[in-house]
């Protein structure tokens, strides 16, 4: 008996009784136990034993979300019905456009923005909050991009083309949300209804440093 537990680097079974149990995937064999005889013939299956504590640490830890990863969970979801709807707000389109931007989240689809800006053109222009989150837009936007870039820079008046031209910073109209805030969007379950103050929350939590800035006229 010994010897086939030295086979396998363990003391003998009788030590593991009260703290081992059997692990039926890795069998062995012992002797028989109906002769009194002192053969080393093995004949009856048994099972090599694993110490519990293993077993137990093997457990997965479930890791608790963050607010902001679940906010970035609902605003993924949110998108997939708000990219389907006939009738679009263009501020949350546009938030959604310097959000995805500057995540570089490829889901975003930037030809079909510059379609839907180009069929709004006279209410963006007469919109100063519009302008500037195009601005942004024309900001995240990577260097290479450039017919994108192009296309974003018609859509701005003189004015905010010129700052485009020089590089300037500008201050964003919108109110940032506070920590104690989004827990309560979490907790009541309003995501979609803050859908914009979401947005804007979770692109500043980027640290942009186009969004708390000034504004030259």
């Amino acid at each position: 008996m010994n010897k086939v537990w030295d086979m396998f680097g363990m003391d003998e079974c009788e030590d593991y009784e009260e703290e081992c149990e059997c692990d039926i995937a890795t069998p062995s064999f012992l002797r028989g136990r109906g002769s009194s005889s002192s053969s080393n013939d093995l004949d009856i299956p048994c099972f090599i034993r694993k110490n519990k504590s293993i077993m137990s640490e093997s457990k997965q830890i479930e890791v608790k979300k963050t607010d902001r990863e679940i906010l970035q969970e609902k605003v993924d979801e949110y998108y997939k019905i708000f990219i389907s709807k006939n009738e679009k707000s263009i501020l949350t389109y546009l938030l959604y456009a310097v959000y995805y931007l500057k995540n570089k989240d490829n889901k975003f689809n930037y030809n079909d923005l510059l379609i839907f800006l180009n069929k709004n053109k006279d209410i963006i222009l007469s919109t100063d909050i519009y302008m500037k989150l195009i601005y942004l837009c024309y900001c995240n936007l990577e260097s290479n991009r450039t017919i994108d870039k192009r296309e974003t820079l018609n859509l701005l008046d003189e004015s905010y083309k010129k700052i485009a031209f020089t590089n300037l910073k500008i201050n964003i109209d919108l109110k940032t949300i506070t920590e104690k805030e989004v827990k309560d969007i979490i907790n009541s379950d309003k995501i979609i209804d803050k859908i914009d103050d979401v947005l804007w929350y979770l692109y500043n939590g980027r640290n942009s440093n186009l969004a708390v800035s000034w504004l030259r006229n």
